[in-house]
């Protein structure tokens, strides 16, 4: 299951399917689930708790697995090396 606390970091996936949340602005995110490359289903919506039930509902077959290195980091070491979270400009320009 996603949570608000997990979207950023994980998917929901098995062998064939990988469902998610993309966050297009501070006020709009899209549900998706995709199999074998190609988009079954995506929905926009105006909060994250709309999305996060829809999907969920959608999907509630697909486990959750986390992603590796960014999302939910709050590492060090990520904050040296990640993109995302760095104030590094050398990380930030090879990342371009």
């Amino acid at each position: 299951m996603l949570t608000e606390s997990n979207y950023m970091s994980g998917f929901l996936t098995d062998e064939k399917q990988l469902a998610g949340i993309a966050k297009l602005s501070e006020t709009l995110f899209s549900a998706f689930i995709i199999e074998d490359a190609q988009l079954l289903y995506s929905a926009e919506f105006s909060s994250l708790t709309e999305a996060l039930s829809n999907l969920n509902q959608r999907a509630p077959h697909l486990p959750y697995a986390p992603i590796s290195g960014c999302g939910n980091c709050s590492k060090e070491a990520c904050d040296q090396q990640c993109p995302l979270h760095t104030k590094n400009p050398e990380v930030l320009e090879a990342s371009t």
